[in-house]
């Protein structure tokens, strides 16, 4: 998969950086503190493993208020969007697993949310999962839980 270009929005120092055209060689250029840095870090947030924290919100715009006040939902906030294009090899493979999809499947879009969730567009096809981190975090909260209960039945018996 190839990134072939990127939006950022509503992250740190950035409202909304415009669609950003990826190409073999690129730069970013600005003035210090213009959100070039911003730019990288929200692109890398794209990542499974990457969650947000309170203050990579930007209070910009009115955003983080809008967020306090209850307003904007984290599910609701859009913090990158990207589009990537697909191999031959990747094309066929995802075909696999999506049987019966005819579209052409050239390029994915891939959204993620303040609350970790991503949105896939596939072949004009949305689906919404959440972030690996949050499936972890879960994972570990049931753990405790389980260990808990497990406790306290062992008192009981």
């Amino acid at each position: 998969m190839k990134l072939r270009e990127f939006k950022i929005q509503n992250f740190r120092s950035l409202v909304d950086s415009g669609v950003i055209h990826v190409t073999p060689i690129m730069a970013l250029i600005g003035a210090n503190e213009s959100g070039k840095s911003s730019i990288l870090q929200g692109l890398a947030t794209l990542s499974m493993d990457s969650k947000y924290e309170y203050f990579d919100l930007t209070e910009l715009n009115g955003i983080m208020k809008k967020y306090n006040d209850g307003e904007l939902l984290p599910k609701d906030i859009i913090i990158i969007w990207a589009k990537f294009e697909l191999a031959e090899d990747e094309k066929t493979e995802l075909k696999n697993i999506l049987q019966g999809i005819q579209e052409d499947l050239t390029n994915i879009e891939i959204s993620k949310y303040f609350d970790e969730s991503y949105e896939i567009t596939i072949a004009n096809k949305k689906f919404r999962i959440p972030s690996r981190y949050k499936f972890t975090n879960a994972q570990e909260k049931i753990r405790q839980s389980l260990t808990n209960l497990q406790s306290q039945a062992s008192t009981y018996l």
